[in-house]
C-alpha cells in the first residue's frame, strides 16, 4: 500500500502526473461551464427577486435555483474526472448538459456536451495505459 491511500481508494491526486490532452480539454470545458452557470444562476435569482412583485419573478427564481444546482453538479463532475472516474463523469456530463440546455444557459449545455464527446478517447487511453502497465502473468508450472 502506498502512503496516502487506504484500501479500496483511488491514489491521491498527483499534480506532476502528465495528463492527456483530452483530460485538459474536459477540465477546461467544465471549468467554463461552471463559471457561466454560477454567473447566470446568480443573475436569474437577482432578477427573480427584483421582479417578484409581479408573478414573473418566481420563474426566474426557479430557473436560477436550477442553474445553481447544475453548477454544483459540474463541480462534482470535475472531482470525478480528477479521481479518474471517467465513466461516471461521462454519464453525469451528458445528463446535466441536457438539463443545462433545457432549463439553464444554452452555451453551458453546449460546452458540457462538447466535454461529453471527449470522454471516449480519454477512457480508451486510460484503459490502454492500464493494460500496458499490468504485470506479466507468472509462468505456468
Amino acid at each position: 500500500m502506498t502512503s496516502g491511500t487506504y484500501p479500496g481508494s483511488q491514489p491521491i491526486y498527483n499534480p506532476t502526473e502528465i495528463k492527456p490532452p483530452e483530460y485538459q480539454s474536459i477540465m477546461t470545458l467544465l471549468k467554463w461551464s461552471g463559471i457561466l452557470q454560477l454567473i447566470i444562476g446568480i443573475l436569474e435569482v437577482v432578477v427573480g427577486l427584483v421582479t417578484l412583485i409581479i408573478f414573473v419573478g418566481v420563474i426566474y427564481i426557479i430557473l436560477g435555483v436550477i442553474t445553481l444546482f447544475v453548477y454544483t453538479r459540474i463541480n462534482k463532475i470535475k472531482k470525478m474526472v480528477e479521481e479518474k472516474q471517467y465513466t461516471q463523469a461521462k454519464s453525469s456530463t451528458l445528463l446535466w448538459g441536457i438539463i443545462a440546455l433545457l432549463f439553464s444557459f444554452l452555451i453551458t449545455g453546449i460546452l458540457m456536451i462538447l466535454a461529453y464527446t471527449k470522454f471516449d478517447s480519454l477512457i480508451t487511453k486510460e484503459q490502454q495505459m492500464a493494460f500496458t502497465q499490468s504485470p506479466p502473468n507468472p509462468p505456468v508450472q
